[in-house]
């Protein structure tokens, strides 16, 4: 099939998870099959755990699968930019390789493609693979158009940081991507994604968000990353604040894109501050969660972040860690509130997980990988 015949590419940037990456695959193309304006592409950062055999195999049974393989890893961020220069697709749909694409998503992503030609970046619904609830974004009851205005109400993170709901075109994408680049290694953000977003949006880029579920949250899945809590708070506020103040500072959006970014980081996200206290409460030390989330605070633009930041989490992680166990397990929360409790067994089993080194879970997110 000729390069311009590609409606859209499924892209996924993968290292040494064949594992996970084998069940996505199958699947892909068993959804995509009646689909001969799809592609499905792997980027490969140099595996050394069989993922080259499997994707050769696969090359040999599927025409529309396409694989490239890095003489060495180059990183996560490079890899992430290869799958988009890689595409022969108008549109790129990023995918994780541990994750499952809903059944019949691809017809109706293909439907609102030609429905939405004005569109920039399309992005899907992710949902529960066992309890089908909702995960992002969790505010939608119907499609929705929008612009750089919806980052007024909502972060970034909360709208596309799970990769495997942002679909690109490629065109409004490709002018940004070297500009990108140097912002992206500058910072070693492990958000590029995020970077790529925001930019086009903060250049008058238009969005549909999808009512309709487009890939799964594999439950089974849930153990691949373990994070601990002083890493989660470095990702999900530091890295994402520097990623913002570095935009501006290299002219990639403009200063009021820039204030009504700020706004959002602690908007609405004291849960997720709490949420990151009792990750630092049963999987860090002491010493280190206060030092890091010290750091953290320094990072952050705006006295009304800094101020909540601190309230939500700051102030109570400087708690002793027996009297934060003792809130975090507190009878009342354990026992009526089933969502919680599970999260807290998640801590309890990621922390048994991190000392037995299980060599299946990548122990802690890898700066050094980006």
């Amino acid at each position: 099939m000729k390069k311009q015949e590609y409606k859209l590419t499924i892209g996924i940037p993968t290292w040494n998870r064949k594992q996970f990456l084998a069940s996505n695959l199958e699947h892909l193309i068993q959804e995509s099959k009646n689909y001969p304006q799809v592609e499905i592409l792997v980027s490969d950062n140099a595996s050394d755990d069989g993922t080259e055999e499997l994707c050769e195999a696969l090359k040999k049974r599927c025409l529309q699968f396409s694989y490239y393989r890095n003489q060495k890893n180059l990183g996560a961020n490079f890899n992430f930019q290869n799958v988009i220069q890689k595409a022969q697709g108008s549109y790129v749909w990023l995918f994780g390789d541990d994750d499952k694409i809903v059944e019949g998503s691809i017809n109706e992503v293909l439907t609102k493609i030609e429905a939405h030609p004005d569109v920039d970046i399309f992005v899907g619904g992710c949902i529960n693979d066992l309890t089908k609830k909702r995960l992002y974004p969790p505010f939608l009851d119907c499609d929705l158009k929008s612009n750089e205005e919806i980052l007024g109400d909502y972060d970034a993170i909360r709208l596309a940081g799970k990769i495997s709901t942002l679909i690109f075109k490629r065109i409004s994408l490709e002018g940004f991507l070297v500009a990108c680049e140097k912002v992206i290694e500058s910072i070693r953000t492990p958000w590029p994604h995020l970077a790529w977003f925001l930019v086009v949006l903060g250049n008058g880029g238009k969005i549909l968000f999808l009512r309709a579920p487009t890939n799964y949250y594999l439950e089974s899945s849930r153990f691949n990353m373990l994070q601990d809590g002083k890493t989660r708070s470095k990702i999900m506020i530091e890295d994402y604040s520097l990623l913002i103040i570095q935009l501006k500072k290299d002219g990639l959006i403009e200063e009021d894109f820039f204030k009504v970014l700020t706004r959002t980081i602690s908007k609405g996200r004291s849960g997720e501050f709490i949420k990151i206290a009792a990750y630092s409460t049963f999987l860090n030390k002491y010493f280190e969660t206060v030092q890091a989330g010290s750091k953290t605070l320094k990072s952050l633009p705006s006295i009304k972040n800094k101020i909540q930041f601190s309230a939500f989490y700051l102030l109570p992680i400087i708690l002793p860690v027996s009297l934060r166990k003792a809130l975090f397990l507190a009878p009342y929360y354990t026992t009526h509130w089933p969502a919680y409790k599970g999260f807290i067994d998640y801590l309890i089993k990621v922390r048994h997980l991190l000392n037995s080194r299980n060599s299946t879970n990548r122990a802690i997110f890898n700066e050094k990988g980006l």
